[in-house]
């Protein structure tokens, strides 16, 4: 939802820096651009605004050359013009400004990579960026704040070193190169909880782009696996590392999600309203109001499912 819990999101939601900076060609998984920009082609015009790839050429496909300070000045120029058109200066919203859904590192340039040294992490150049326009959004827009996803290891999943985050900064934690049949504090997913826990570190509070049951990693197929105590128990876990906002993508790739789509939804929704609530009771709850007569079938189905996964 766009206006969730009064909180307007403003702008394109997610994977957005070439959405403010269009390269005016067409480009695999990058969406169309923000009204502020729609007649821009910056490839044609400005190719130095976009990454520099290991084999010194610049490319359209990837993301932005964000130590350019001309790029950064119509970036923030774009986003400004964005939240003018929406007329959301006073109001209560985030501003997102990430990746664009691609791989690799964000430039190759000497000074990008600079970037990366100082803060100790493949996202130094965008951390660097949003610090900077994070000080211009507190003085002119109090009320806003920025978010931005903290994706892929060679990205922004691993948190900047040395620094503290303003509190208009939100990282979207999106453990998306994770293990999805496990808790975020099993072992196959030590990288993932180390990542998550520094996140918590660097910033106040968190959001969480979650994956009840999604995509086949690390398997290369579908497991058969409902993911509920996965579910409980990653929620928790979030919890207390700051997290306070969450997005749940599921309900694709398996038909359903086994049939648990629903119960995820409803644990979830129960569990963020009250972190202790018993999850076994909940679940009794939701079956007998949402499948009747068939109720005890289904309960056997799920706890089948959980056994199975957790051997």
């Amino acid at each position: 939802h766009r206006n969730c819990h009064s909180i307007k999101i403003i702008g394109p939601g997610a994977h957005t820096l070439s959405r403010y900076v269009p390269p005016g060609i067409k480009v695999h998984q990058i969406g169309a651009p923000v009204r502020a920009a729609r007649d821009k082609k910056y490839f044609l015009t400005n190719p130095e605004f976009f990454s520099l790839k290991q084999d010194g050429k610049r490319s359209p496909e990837s993301q932005l050359c964000l130590s350019n300070p001309e790029l950064r000045r119509v970036l923030t120029e774009n986003i400004e013009k964005t939240i003018a058109l929406e007329k959301a200066a006073d109001l209560k919203g985030v501003v997102s400004v990430d990746a664009n859904d691609r791989g690799a590192n964000f430039c190759y340039c000497s000074d990008c990579k600079k970037l990366e040294q100082k803060y100790g992490s493949p996202g130094g150049p965008l951390y660097d960026y949003l610090l900077e326009l994070a000080a211009l959004f507190k003085q002119k827009y109090p009320k806003l704040m920025i978010r931005f996803l903290a994706y892929k290891p060679g990205q922004t999943e691993q948190a900047p070193k040395g620094v503290k985050f303003p509190g208009n900064l939100i990282p979207f934690f999106a453990p998306i190169t994770g293990d999805f049949g496990q808790s975020f504090t099993a072992a196959s997913n030590k990288r993932i909880y180390d990542n998550f826990n520094n996140w918590s570190e660097v910033a106040d509070s968190m959001w969480l782009w979650y994956y009840p049951n999604t995509y086949p990693r690390p398997a290369a197929n579908y497991p058969l696996a409902a993911n509920i105590q996965r579910l409980v128990e990653d929620i928790r876990t979030a919890h207390k590392l700051n997290v306070r906002m969450y997005y749940a993508e599921h309900d694709c790739g398996v038909p359903g999600s086994l049939a648990a789509s629903d119960l995820q939804l409803w644990l979830l929704a129960r569990l963020v309203n009250d972190i202790g609530e018993d999850h076994v009771a909940l679940t009794r709850e939701f079956t007998g109001y949402y499948y009747g007569g068939a109720a005890d079938s289904m309960l056997k189905y799920f706890k089948e499912l959980e056994t199975l996964q957790a051997a």
